[in-house]
């Protein structure tokens, strides 16, 4: 019995080991490699600095960010001719995303300013109209990655209707039923 335990120990032991070297690795990793986080939160990572292109091939129909996209989306989008460096972490994100963080911050924006003007109105200050808002977030990453299944097909809402039985037809009971078909006399010769 004592000899089963003291194997359950050392596996135990070793498996905590590999654990925090695999942790330590990990942050190794970070810093010498190019990490793309895919929708769901699956990365990959490039040993070496790639073209935005590439990646932009791969996933078609889907836009490379900075993470700043949260803070300024407008700024964020990567294009095609830009380099994605190791060190770096970088998005994949749907444009229909794109378009929602956009209109969040714009939203944040028009909400903002007038407070401003409103404080400065005694004053001789103006608000500046291109201000930069980095400092608010409109959004994070959990808010904007899904499942693959809400990905797919986005449902429209439905408004919902009254029940309305369907219409019954009248049953054609067994005594009721008459042969449709003509007789036939067959001539012996």
């Amino acid at each position: 019995m004592c000899s089963i335990f003291q194997c359950i120990e050392k596996h135990q032991k070793k498996s905590k080991e590999s654990a925090t070297i695999s942790f330590s690795l990990s942050l190794e990793l970070k810093d010498i490699t190019v990490r793309i986080v895919h929708p769901g939160g699956r990365e990959e990572l490039y040993r070496y600095a790639i073209p935005a292109s590439y990646v932009m091939r791969k996933y078609p129909g889907m836009f490379i960010t900075t993470p700043e996209v949260f803070k300024r989306p407008h700024r964020s989008v990567l294009s095609a001719e830009d380099e994605l460096s190791p060190g770096n972490k970088y998005y994949l994100i749907s444009p229909f995303n794109i378009r929602r963080l956009t209109r969040k911050y714009l939203q944040r924006k028009k909400q903002t300013l007038p407070k401003i003007k409103e404080a400065s109105s005694g004053s001789e200050e103006v608000a500046d109209s291109n201000e930069d808002f980095s400092t608010d977030s409109v959004g994070s990453a959990k808010n904007f990655y899904y499942s693959k299944c809400s990905l797919e097909t986005p449902k429209a809402e439905k408004k919902k209707r009254p029940f309305v039985p369907p219409i019954q037809k009248p049953r054609v009971w067994k005594e009721d039923w008459e042969p449709s078909l003509n007789s036939i006399e067959e001539i012996s010769p």
